[in-house]
């Protein structure tokens, strides 16, 4: 992976912040990345498991973001994150996701949504 883009759920301002070399460059309801992996911080996870209080410790990592579609925008499927219930991001069909091609990120009913592409 080239650049890397840490995107993650902001709780407090209710949209996705984009973290770039250590620094959030950005804060965005709807965009795009490409190349994307999904990361999910062990440790974060258990704090917020002990604690019972969410914490930043999940991204997906992207090499590049986009505000305009540079792909159709075609679901094909759908990823989403709860640490109460497992260790890594899954899928429409609760089966573990590691990466993927293009996302877009974007919020439905004030909750995040995280779709997959067709590319």
């Amino acid at each position: 992976m080239a650049a890397r883009y840490y995107v993650y759920w902001n709780l407090h301002k209710d949209c996705f912040s984009v973290q770039h070399k250590g620094k959030v460059i950005k804060h965005a309801t709807e965009f795009y990345g490409t190349t994307c992996e999904f990361k999910v911080r062990e440790s974060g996870r258990q704090k917020v498991l002990k604690e019972q209080r969410k914490n930043v410790h999940a991204f997906v990592v992207c090499c590049n973001i986009f505000d305009e579609p540079s792909v159709s925008d075609y679901e094909i499927d759908t990823a989403r994150y709860n640490p109460y219930k497992g260790s890594s991001f899954v899928n429409s069909q609760d089966k573990p996701i590691t990466h993927t091609d293009c996302v877009k990120f974007s919020i439905v009913d004030k909750k995040p949504k995280i779709k997959i592409l067709m590319r």
